[in-house]
C-alpha cells in the first residue's frame, strides 16, 4: 500500500510540474492531491527542492510559478487541516501567497534594482507585441490601443489574485476527484462546490465597484480600484453560479454525462448568465428553493405510490 501511494504521489508530482510549464494555474489539479498522499512534510520539501532546482537552472518562470502555487495550495491545506472553512482557508491562502510573492520580489529588487523592472516590461511588452502581432495577421487590425493597455496595467492586482482564485478551484476539484480515483480518499471530508456561499458583503462590495468603475465621476485612482475590485467579484460570482448549478444537479440527480455537457455548454456559451445566477442567489436562495422543491416532488411520489 505504501509503494502504491508513493507511485501514486510521483505521478501526480510529474504531472503537475509538467502542466504549470505548459498550463500555468492548471497545475493545481494534480498538485493539490499530493499533499494529501505525501504527507504536510514531505510535500513542502520536494515541492520546494523542485522549484529550486527550476530556479538554479535559470527557468525562473517556471519554478517560480511552481513554488507560488505549491505555498498557495499547501498554505490552504495547512488552514484546512485546523479546520477553518473554505472560505477563511481560501482567503488566508491567497494572503499568504501575496505575502511570499512581495517577499521573493523584494528580494529580487535587491538583487537586481532597476533592472527587475526593465525586465518585467520588456517581457511584458514582448508578449503583448507577439499577440498584437498575431492579431493584426488573423484580422487585419490592432488587438487594442494604448489607452486600453494602459488600462489593463492597472488591473494586474486583481489579475493576481483571479489566478490564484482559478489555481484554488482546479486544486479543490483535483484534490476530490483523484484522490477517490486512486482510492485514497478513505477517511478524507472534501469542501463542496455546491456547499460554496460569498458572505453577504461581496454582493455589496460588487455593486459599489460596479458604480466606481462605470460612473463617469473623473477620478482614476478609484476608478483603478474599482475596477480591481470588480474583477475579483465577478470571478467570486461566477464560483457561486457553478455551486447554484452543483446543488441543482445533486438535488435532482443528473448524471454524470449531462452535468459534464451542461456545465462545459453554459461555461463557454453563458458565462454571463452563471455570473448572475450567482448574483440573483443571494436574495433568491436557489439551493434552498431546490431542495424544497425536490422535498415536495418526493412527497407527492410517496403519497402516490400510498393510494397504489
Amino acid at each position: 500500500m505504501k509503494s502504491e501511494r508513493t507511485f501514486i504521489a510521483m505521478i501526480l508530482f510529474s504531472v503537475s510540474l509538467f502542466l504549470t510549464k505548459m498550463m500555468g494555474v492548471i497545475a493545481a489539479f494534480p498538485l493539490m492531491p499530493t499533499r494529501v498522499v505525501l504527507g504536510s512534510k514531505l510535500y513542502w520539501a520536494l515541492n520546494f527542492l523542485a522549484g529550486g532546482l527550476l530556479v538554479a537552472i535559470g527557468q525562473y518562470e517556471w519554478g517560480g510559478i511552481f513554488v507560488l502555487l505549491t505555498v498557495l495550495l499547501g498554505s490552504f491545506g495547512e488552514f484546512e487541516s485546523r479546520g477553518d472553512s473554505l472560505q477563511t482557508a481560501g482567503v488566508c491562502s491567497i494572503i499568504v501567497t501575496l505575502i511570499v510573492s512581495a517577499g521573493v520580489f523584494g528580494v529580487a529588487y535587491l538583487a537586481y534594482g532597476a533592472e527587475l523592472f526593465k525586465m518585467i516590461q520588456q517581457g511584458y511588452a514582448a508578449g503583448f507585441n507577439a499577440l498584437n502581432a498575431m492579431y493584426v495577421e488573423q484580422f487585419g487590425e490592432q488587438l487594442m490601443d494604448e489607452k486600453t493597455l494602459s488600462a489593463l496595467k492597472m488591473q494586474i492586482p486583481s489579475f493576481v489574485v483571479m489566478g490564484l482564485l482559478v489555481a484554488l478551484f482546479f486544486g479543490l476539484l483535483g484534490e476530490a476527484r483523484l484522490l477517490r480515483l486512486s482510492g485514497l480518499a478513505k477517511g478524507k471530508n472534501f469542501y463542496q462546490l455546491s456547499e460554496f456561499r460569498l458572505h453577504d458583503a461581496i454582493i455589496w462590495f460588487f455593486i459599489a465597484s460596479l458604480l466606481g468603475s462605470f460612473w463617469n465621476h473623473g477620478n482614476e485612482p478609484i476608478q483603478a480600484v474599482a475596477t480591481n475590485v470588480l474583477n475579483v467579484s465577478v470571478l467570486l460570482l461566477f464560483f457561486q453560479g457553478l455551486a447554484v448549478m452543483s446543488r441543482f444537479f445533486e438535488v435532482f440527480k443528473v448524471g454524470a454525462f449531462w452535468r459534464i455537457l451542461w456545465t462545459v455548454l453554459l461555461v463557454v456559451q453563458l458565462s454571463l448568465g452563471i455570473i448572475l445566477l450567482g448574483l440573483t442567489d443571494y436574495w433568491l436562495d436557489f439551493r434552498k428553493r431546490f431542495k424544497q422543491h425536490a422535498a415536495a416532488i418526493k412527497e407527492g411520489q410517496k403519497n402516490n405510490s400510498g393510494r397504489k
